[in-house]
């Protein structure tokens, strides 16, 4: 049965010389909350209570907030599609400088997605060089025939088109094969898409 590190118990506890380089109230905290979880580990400790995550009451309301979150931690690369879109499920994140990078610059876009809840997935893979966007369903959910569509049609030119990377999933193949068509027959956008491997979260 494995114990807090002594050096962590030391400084936890305020016996650790101070200084000046670094600031000490701060990694206090953190390296308590260190020993605690070691303790939780180990057993030593009781589990502590569940919380609501945020202020999420359900499932889309979740997605959103996870989605959101992202965002703030990432404001210079990523944006995503407005709030009115966002009220109708169709949550799209893509790279910042999509419509002057990709879609005016007539390259092809690149658009991935599937169920929330196993993040940093889709979403962490949008940005230069990876993802144009990622359309994010509800938790294990896969996302609606409308909102992948919607991500076609905002980052892709009909002249270079858009290639689609999707799951091995019944609802992600069922649900982009479809936006696929619709944006060829209404929009006139190019698509090929490429299947990978299953969800993982399977």
């Amino acid at each position: 049965r494995l114990a807090p590190c002594p050096a962590v118990q030391r400084v936890a506890s305020g016996t650790s010389p101070s200084s000046t380089t670094w600031d000490r109230d701060a990694s206090l905290v953190n390296l308590r909350r260190m020993a605690s979880i070691s303790d939780l580990l180990c057993g030593n400790a009781d589990p502590p209570p569940v919380k609501r995550i945020l202020d999420a009451t359900t499932g889309s309301k979740l997605t959103e907030e996870l989605i959101d979150a992202t965002l703030l931690l990432n404001r210079d690369a990523l944006t995503r599609l407005d709030d009115t879109a966002f009220e109708k499920g169709v949550r799209v994140v893509l790279r910042r400088d999509y419509a002057k990078a990709v879609k005016a610059a007539n390259k092809v876009a690149v658009i991935s997605g599937g169920g929330s809840g196993h993040e940093p997935a889709h979403a962490g893979f949008v940005g230069e060089g990876l993802l144009t966007g990622a359309v994010c369903g509800d938790v294990f959910a896969s996302p609606s025939a409308k909102a992948v569509l919607a991500a076609i049609v905002a980052c892709s030119s009909p002249k270079a088109g858009c290639l689609l990377v999707v799951k091995n999933y019944t609802g992600d193949r069922l649900n982009f094969g479809i936006a696929a068509e619709l944006a060829a027959s209404r929009h006139g956008i190019p698509v090929e898409t490429v299947y990978v491997a299953d969800d993982v979260a399977l």
